[in-house]
């Protein structure tokens, strides 16, 4: 590279190797640097060049965009609490495919009646700090599902506490009998009746669980058991869960959200010393909010370290929407937005779907079936085979298998658009062409803030080198001047764990001027290699 040759802004160290002739070009230019750095006293700073990339652009979800039933609601609560739509939208879809779960799957193809997808989704919102993620999580997720935990109770009250009451008072009168017994026989004959009641006893299903917010791997899987339909997992911070998945131990756990994901895997646990387990349908929705920051860095991490499980691919509704400067407000609820949504959410806890699409050939087994009418089928083939030929050619990049689950986020969008529009409006049971469609404007939406959270990942050093650059302007960053790698490193920065990653952020930042190195002089009292590059910061990065 020419040494006056400046470096593009913006640019990678990747971009800048492609610019290169060989990859030892961009050594000799850090070397070359190096040399004529000189004595840190004299140094002459030139001005820090800044940083000039932006987002990638996205579609906006409009009010259009929204399923009929559940636009009011959505549009209210987002203006109230000066959120994006998608901060409401993303966590409500959400739930409403876990409250179906696998009581209800779609057949996409005509004739192959093997493949059905099951409509439970992760949705995950990305946003920076202070954009009141959390407040609409809440109005979203945990003020609805409290409602529904509250008729779940009554229902399950009233159809099998009063069974399951009279079978415990039963039991407890034959042990009394029992310890009364006159005869080994007569004690023998009732064990046998007290075993019959127990049988009978634990037929009674369980009361249904809506969420969880955190759990081990071994309550996990007892919990799926209990809840063939599905589970939502949720957590407001999601990083958190994130987290913890990386951590040694925790294989297991990762392991169950990974089979759990497709709606209808079966996962059975067989450990010595402990209850085998056995979950014949894992099925789990995921929902909650995450730092940009944050989320870039586990999807560099599972790449860099980690290898790729496909883990992040799975978040099919994964937004990151641009917001606009906040205003007061102070407006009423609008209650029959409200009740119409919670409306639509308690019917599809309840419904019986067996009887309703029953007569739709919607038995293949123990499943209940739904099908694309004649001219959403003909849409869904089109659009099935454009995917696919699309995804070929991105070969094997994460963003082509982040859009390649597209295939089964199709039909589970427009399973859940249309029983929206069912239990609202009553319209046809076969799944419209009206629902796909719409299915279809949000898969083109999703991809685009795919799009936008790929290409920032694609500029990881990129994004780095902008976090560092932050806290080099920061005067209370308490680093030594000179500073190290090993300094940053003890810091334990956000993005800035990994040596290598430090390094070369350090080195971008050193092309756009914001810092010089040194190598030092003196090798210690033991002799040996020097210690590393000495870094300074440039003062008038204070300016900028």
């Amino acid at each position: 590279m020419n040494q006056k040759e400046k470096p593009m802004a913006g640019a990678t160290v990747h971009e800048l190797q492609k610019n290169t002739n060989t990859i030892n070009d961009v050594t000799y230019y850090s070397s070359i640097n190096q040399e004529l750095i000189g004595d840190p006293d004299t140094f002459e700073w030139q001005r820090p060049e800044e940083f000039e990339k932006g987002l990638r652009p996205v579609i906006k979800l409009t009010s259009g965009m929204l399923p009929k039933a559940y636009r009011d609601f959505i549009v209210d609560v987002s203006y109230r609490l000066q959120v994006p739509l998608e901060y409401i939208a993303v966590p409500l879809i959400t739930l409403t495919g876990s409250l179906i779960g696998r009581e209800l799957k779609v057949i996409p193809k005509r004739k192959d009646t093997s493949w059905k997808v099951v409509p439970n989704l992760w949705g995950i919102v990305v946003g920076d700090p202070s954009t009141k993620k959390s407040p609409a999580l809440t109005a979203a997720l945990n003020r609805p599902i409290r409602y529904l935990e509250n008729e779940i109770s009554k229902h399950y009250s009233e159809k099998y506490e009063n069974e399951r009451d009279a079978i415990n008072t039963v039991i407890k009168g034959l042990e009394v009998k029992k310890c009364k017994a006159t005869t080994i026989q007569e004690a023998r004959n009732i064990t046998m009746e007290i075993r019959k009641h127990k049988e009978n006893l634990s037929s009674i299903p369980s009361k249904r669980q809506l969420k969880i917010n955190d759990v081990t791997a071994e309550a996990l899987m007892e919990l799926l058991s209990e809840n063939p339909q599905g589970l939502l997992y949720y957590r407001d911070e999601i990083s958190a869960l994130l987290d913890s998945l990386n951590k040694k131990g925790y294989e297991q756990k990762k392991t169950i959200l990974l089979e759990s994901w497709n709606g209808d895997s079966p996962y059975h646990d067989h450990r010595i010393g402990r209850k085998s387990i056995k979950v014949e349908h894992a099925c789990l929705s995921i929902v909650g909010g995450i730092q940009p920051e944050v989320l870039i860095q586990h999807i560099s991490e599972s790449l860099r370290k980690k290898g790729n499980d496909g883990f992040i691919q799975r978040f099919q509704l994964m937004v990151y929407p641009d917001t606009a400067e906040r205003k007061y407000t102070d407006e009423s609820n609008n209650d029959k937005a409200q009740e119409t949504v919670y409306s639509i959410l308690n019917k599809l806890t309840f419904l019986d779907y067996r009887s309703i699409f029953d007569s739709l050939e919607s038995k293949s087994g123990n499943d209940n079936i739904i099908r694309f009418n004649s001219e959403a089928q003909k849409v869904f083939e089109d659009w099935d085979k454009e995917l696919i030929a699309r995804t070929v050619e991105m070969d094997s990049c994460m963003l082509g298998q982040h859009i390649s689950k597209y295939e089964s986020l199709l039909p589970s969008l427009a399973l859940i658009f249309h029983l929206t529009d069912i239990c609202s409006e009553n319209f046809e049971k076969n799944i419209s062409v009206e629902s796909l469609k719409l299915a279809i404007q949000w898969c083109e939406y999703l991809e685009s803030h795919a799009m936008r959270l790929y290409d920032i990942n694609e500029d990881y050093i990129y994004n780095v080198s902008k976090s560092l650059s932050k806290k080099l302007r920061n005067e209370d960053n308490d680093l030594p001047t000179p500073f190290k790698v090993a300094d940053i490193k003890r810091k334990g920065w956000s993005m800035l764990e990994n040596t290598e990653v430090i390094k070369d952020a350090l080195e971008y930042l050193e092309q756009l001027n914001w810092i010089k190195s040194v190598k030092p002089t003196n090798r210690g009292s033991k002799g040996g290699r020097p210690q590393g590059l000495d870094y300074y910061i440039n003062p008038n990065v204070k300016k900028i």
